[in-house]
């Protein structure tokens, strides 16, 4: 398999010219290099699935022995199954588009050799992680990513809050990472192996002989922490809002094919933890309920573009948490990849729009005639219906509709209703997006740009992806259904009742605008609507609520330890000395009695204390 190797080989010596070389190569060249390593990569991957394909089974690539000790023995190795290399035909698929409409996106910038390095890097590190066969190596591989991300979000390094955003998003991420680490630490003690495959057989033969799942329910408690900071689910989904200040194509590429999936990705790997942890099972549904309901509605108050497609992934995430807590595995992981696709072209066609508007952001003020830009609407448009999952002519509803029979079939009917509210919100903000941004006006001559094909083939490219054609591509290579069965699956019940919903989302921001906007102007004066107002457009003051409760406590641990630890000791009896030296305190109680007692207790504790130890 040594496409494989090359899949992974490609990027890196992309990074490796364009870091170091930068100087030696022209602009044209460096776009060459940029995105015709990562398009072999890709090459590579594809070949590797026509493989995989007629020979269907799971491959272990061996490299080298990495760790050995009594324990147990580490490898660095690769494993080949069918999830792993769908993943990998989207990241790579996914990645190159972004770099390819990179080129007209960045166009004016000085740094392009960086910027490509940065995510050919990046993308390397996502394909390690996806193809390890053992944690340590997805943990190396998901720090990896991180740090690649910490660069890519402050790539616009000339603005200091840039920087600020991305250290955010970087601590966040690595303080859910420690618990992934603990988990591992626990998975070492108890199992002696991080070796998938094996896991799967001890975890499952110990469950049957020692009837003892107090372990797993820990261990899958520290990997659902350590997953939920990746897939920015609530609480811990504010460096997601942080980074969108890195540029447009970066974001597509985090929300659609790389950070935001790797959550997912990891309860996937490790999915028999949770399987024998029903309580954790629940956590997974009402983690996911809570954060697509609050993300979708949070949406809705927001005016832009980039948050609210932010917004939206957090709330897609959570379906997939859902998916994962009814056991759903199957379902979750198609919608992944159809989410993807359609993400990454929502984000691709906003970054075309607010480059050819001067990099304006508010949709009050995009408000543009769809004929200026027919393509970019057009691309727009398919996004939009795919994120509504339209009925049969997109790859989202098909896999968005076996979450939903899921949760009738195992009887979940208020979960069931509450993803049916997530879904209603979701109508109202893709509506509103969608008719703010774009109006059926008559064509603007101040908008006039010419079509570029650098800008133009990946949008066309990824709308065609966002098609049913996809879902039923990845269905026959999975085996699982032909195009009949799908559609003789299909819960038209349920296909009917979603579709109300999403077109009941329309009419109902349709008729508040036509008939309750001034009621709505009225109120708006009324303290506690202005009130209501900040606080979701501060994303509920959690901003706020880490700092006072983590980031001053953590600011005063680090200035007591600052000085050495004799010194903090003394530190101690002397503010305790001149507390009680306070002679205005000692006036009020007239008495002197108790702090003379206090002194020589005090003393003689430390004579004592001194005869004891030395």
């Amino acid at each position: 398999m040594i496409f494989v190797n090359l899949a992974i080989f490609f990027p890196f010596l992309s990074f490796l010219l364009l870091l170091f070389n930068k100087n030696l190569f022209s602009k044209k060249i460096i776009y060459f290099i940029g995105n015709f390593f990562v398009f072999l990569s890709f090459l590579c991957v594809i070949k590797t699935t026509f493989l995989l394909y007629y020979h269907p089974q799971t491959l272990i690539i061996p490299l080298w022995s990495w760790i050995k000790c009594d324990l147990f023995n580490i490898k660095f190795n690769f494993i080949i199954n069918k999830k792993s290399i769908l993943l990998l035909d989207m990241v790579t698929f996914i990645g190159f588009l972004i770099n390819f409409f990179s080129i007209w996106y960045m166009e004016k910038n000085d740094d392009i050799s960086r910027y490509f390095a940065y995510i050919n890097l990046f993308i390397m590190w996502i394909e390690i992680l996806i193809l390890s066969d053992n944690l340590l190596l997805m943990f190396f591989s998901w720090e990896g990513a991180g740090l690649c991300s910490y660069l890519l979000i402050g790539f616009y390094k000339k603005k200091i809050e840039n920087g600020y955003s991305a250290l955010k998003s970087f601590l966040i991420t690595r303080f859910t990472d420690s618990f992934l680490l603990i988990a591992m630490f626990l998975i070492i003690q108890r199992y002696h192996t991080l070796n998938f495959l094996k896991l799967k057989n001890v975890v499952f033969y110990n469950s049957l002989i020692l009837k003892n799942h107090f372990y797993n329910h820990i261990i899958s408690f520290f990997l659902l922490l350590g997953a939920i900071g990746k897939s920015a689910q609530i609480p811990v989904h504010i460096w997601l809002l942080d980074a969108m200040v890195g540029p447009t194509p970066i974001s597509a590429l985090f929300h659609a094919a790389t950070m935001v999936t790797l959550g997912i990705y990891l309860i996937i790997k490790t999915y028999y933890f949770f399987l024998l942890s029903p309580i954790i099972l629940k956590f997974l549904i009402w983690i996911g309920v809570f954060t697509l309901i609050i993300s979708s509605f949070t949406a809705i108050f927001q005016s832009d573009l980039k948050k609210i497609l932010a917004y939206s992934t957090m709330s897609q995430m959570g379906y997939l948490f859902l998916s994962l807590g009814i056991k759903n595995i199957h379902a979750a992981f198609l919608h992944l990849l159809s989410h993807s696709f359609f993400k990454a072209l929502l984000f691709l066609a906003s970054g075309s729009l607010i480059k050819n508007l001067n990099y304006e952001r508010n949709i009050f003020k995009i408000n543009v005639s769809y004929k200026n830009f027919k393509i970019i609407f057009f691309s727009f448009f398919v996004g939009c219906l795919s994120l509504l999952s339209f009925p049969f002519i997109t790859s989202s509803f098909y896999s968005k509709e076996q979450i939903f029979v899921s949760l009738l079939k195992s009887n979940h009917f208020f979960v069931l209703s509450l993803a049916m509210l997530g879904t209603f919100f979701t109508s109202i903000y893709t509506f509103r997006v969608f008719f703010y941004i774009f109006n059926f006006s008559v064509f603007d001559s101040k908008y006039i740009k010419k079509n570029d094909i650098l800008q133009n083939f990946s949008l066309i490219i990824l709308s065609i992806s966002c098609l049913p054609v996809t879902y039923f591509g990845i269905q026959k290579f999975y085996n699982f259904s032909s195009i009949s069965m799908i559609i003789n699956e299909i819960s038209w019940k349920m296909s009917i009742f979603t579709f109300l919903i999403s077109m009941l989302g329309g009419i109902f921001l349709y008729m508040f605008k036509k008939f309750f906007q001034d009621i709505c102007f009225f109120y708006r004066r009324k303290n506690f609507i202005k009130f209501f107002q900040k606080v979701i457009k501060k994303d509920w003051y959690f901003n706020k609520l880490y700092k006072k409760l983590f980031c001053l406590f953590f600011f005063n641990y680090i200035q007591f330890f600052k000085k050495n630890y004799l010194e903090n000791f003394f530190d101690i009896f002397s503010i305790l000395i001149k507390f009680l030296s306070n002679w205005k305190l000692l006036e009020n109680k007239k008495k002197f009695s108790w702090y003379f007692s206090i002194i020589i207790i005090i003393n003689i504790i430390i004579l004592l204390m001194c005869i004891y130890f030395f």
